[in-house]
Protein backbone atom coordinates (compact mmCIF):
# COMPACT_ATOMS: atom_id res chain seq x y z
CA UNK A 1 0.00 0.00 0.00
CA UNK A 2 1.30 3.39 -0.83
CA UNK A 3 0.31 7.41 -0.65
CA UNK A 4 -2.86 7.73 -3.21
CA UNK A 5 -3.22 11.38 -4.56
CA UNK A 6 -6.46 12.09 -2.53
CA UNK A 7 -3.83 11.15 0.78
CA UNK A 8 -1.11 13.21 -0.99
CA UNK A 9 -3.66 16.47 -1.44
CA UNK A 10 -5.33 16.16 2.22
CA UNK A 11 -2.48 15.49 3.94
CA UNK A 12 -0.23 18.61 1.95
CA UNK A 13 -3.08 20.74 0.61
CA UNK A 14 -2.05 20.68 -2.58
CA UNK A 15 -4.98 20.28 -5.62
CA UNK A 16 -3.21 17.79 -8.18
CA UNK A 17 -4.08 18.30 -11.51
CA UNK A 18 -5.54 22.38 -11.45
CA UNK A 19 -3.25 24.92 -12.80
CA UNK A 20 -0.84 25.55 -15.57
CA UNK A 21 2.34 23.16 -15.84
CA UNK A 22 5.28 24.08 -13.52
CA UNK A 23 7.39 25.91 -15.70
CA UNK A 24 10.97 24.09 -16.61
CA UNK A 25 13.44 25.72 -18.93
CA UNK A 26 17.02 24.93 -19.80
CA UNK A 27 17.77 28.73 -20.62
CA UNK A 28 18.68 28.58 -17.24
CA UNK A 29 21.46 25.97 -17.58
CA UNK A 30 24.26 28.77 -18.53
CA UNK A 31 25.77 31.67 -15.99
CA UNK A 32 25.03 34.57 -17.79
CA UNK A 33 21.36 33.82 -17.35
CA UNK A 34 21.72 33.07 -13.88
CA UNK A 35 23.37 36.16 -12.94
CA UNK A 36 21.24 38.86 -14.63
CA UNK A 37 17.86 37.15 -12.26
CA UNK A 38 20.63 36.64 -9.43
CA UNK A 39 23.32 39.06 -9.57
CA UNK A 40 24.21 38.00 -5.55
CA UNK A 41 24.57 34.44 -6.36
CA UNK A 42 27.82 33.62 -6.28
CA UNK A 43 28.46 30.80 -8.99
CA UNK A 44 31.47 29.48 -7.48
CA UNK A 45 29.60 28.46 -4.03
CA UNK A 46 26.22 27.83 -6.01
CA UNK A 47 26.22 25.64 -9.02
CA UNK A 48 27.43 22.65 -9.65
CA UNK A 49 29.31 21.36 -12.94
CA UNK A 50 25.76 19.82 -14.15
CA UNK A 51 23.83 23.13 -13.64
CA UNK A 52 22.12 22.43 -10.39
CA UNK A 53 22.27 25.03 -7.52
CA UNK A 54 23.17 24.07 -4.02
CA UNK A 55 20.77 24.92 -1.42
CA UNK A 56 23.22 25.88 0.58
CA UNK A 57 24.78 28.49 -1.46
CA UNK A 58 21.46 29.52 -1.99
CA UNK A 59 21.27 30.34 1.44
CA UNK A 60 24.37 31.96 2.02
CA UNK A 61 23.09 34.45 -0.62
CA UNK A 62 20.11 35.23 1.21
CA UNK A 63 22.05 35.68 4.73
CA UNK A 64 24.10 37.96 2.45
CA UNK A 65 21.32 40.07 1.12
CA UNK A 66 19.73 40.53 4.41
CA UNK A 67 22.21 42.15 5.67
CA UNK A 68 22.85 44.30 3.22
CA UNK A 69 19.50 46.17 1.93
CA UNK A 70 16.85 43.92 2.28
CA UNK A 71 14.08 46.25 1.26
CA UNK A 72 15.95 46.89 -1.65
CA UNK A 73 16.63 43.55 -2.82
CA UNK A 74 13.10 42.04 -1.51
CA UNK A 75 12.56 40.22 -4.86
CA UNK A 76 15.71 38.71 -5.19
CA UNK A 77 15.52 37.75 -1.88
CA UNK A 78 11.78 36.27 -2.17
CA UNK A 79 13.33 34.79 -5.54
CA UNK A 80 15.69 32.45 -3.57
CA UNK A 81 13.67 31.71 -0.81
CA UNK A 82 11.35 29.88 -3.07
CA UNK A 83 14.06 27.79 -4.48
CA UNK A 84 15.56 27.13 -1.41
CA UNK A 85 12.65 25.85 -0.18
CA UNK A 86 12.06 24.12 -3.49
CA UNK A 87 15.41 22.41 -3.23
CA UNK A 88 14.70 21.48 0.72
CA UNK A 89 11.33 20.62 0.82
CA UNK A 90 9.63 19.60 -2.40
CA UNK A 91 12.43 18.26 -4.79
CA UNK A 92 15.09 16.64 -1.79
CA UNK A 93 17.92 14.81 -3.21
CA UNK A 94 20.84 13.88 -1.56
CA UNK A 95 23.20 16.67 -2.31
CA UNK A 96 20.39 18.75 -1.47
CA UNK A 97 20.43 20.85 -4.63
CA UNK A 98 17.88 21.78 -7.81
CA UNK A 99 18.22 21.99 -11.57
CA UNK A 100 18.87 25.20 -12.56
CA UNK A 101 15.90 24.69 -14.93
CA UNK A 102 13.58 25.06 -12.01
CA UNK A 103 15.10 29.15 -12.14
CA UNK A 104 11.83 29.39 -14.98
CA UNK A 105 9.59 29.11 -11.70
CA UNK A 106 10.53 32.12 -9.87
CA UNK A 107 11.01 34.26 -13.08
CA UNK A 108 7.57 36.07 -13.14
CA UNK A 109 6.90 36.21 -9.97
CA UNK A 110 5.23 39.27 -8.62
CA UNK A 111 4.28 38.13 -5.09
CA UNK A 112 2.04 40.59 -4.74
CA UNK A 113 -0.15 38.40 -2.98
CA UNK A 114 -2.29 36.58 -6.27
CA UNK A 115 -2.04 33.05 -5.90
CA UNK A 116 0.26 30.92 -8.39
CA UNK A 117 -1.55 29.46 -11.94
CA UNK A 118 1.21 26.57 -11.29
CA UNK A 119 0.09 22.78 -10.91
CA UNK A 120 2.63 22.10 -7.69
CA UNK A 121 0.96 18.83 -6.45
CA UNK A 122 1.46 17.05 -9.73
CA UNK A 123 5.20 17.55 -9.88
CA UNK A 124 6.17 17.26 -6.20
CA UNK A 125 3.84 13.72 -6.28
CA UNK A 126 5.35 12.62 -9.26
CA UNK A 127 8.97 13.42 -7.71
CA UNK A 128 7.99 11.19 -4.56
CA UNK A 129 6.63 8.90 -6.45
CA UNK A 130 10.36 8.54 -8.17
CA UNK A 131 11.83 9.23 -4.90
CA UNK A 132 10.58 5.67 -3.57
Amino acid sequence: MGITPLDFSMITGLAIGQGAPLPYDEVYQNYVTLRTLFPHLNPHDSITSNFQIKCSGIKLAIQKLLTKQPKVHHLEIARLFVLYMMGNLFFTNSSSSLSCGYVAVVEPFSFDGSPTPYDWGTPILAYLYRSL
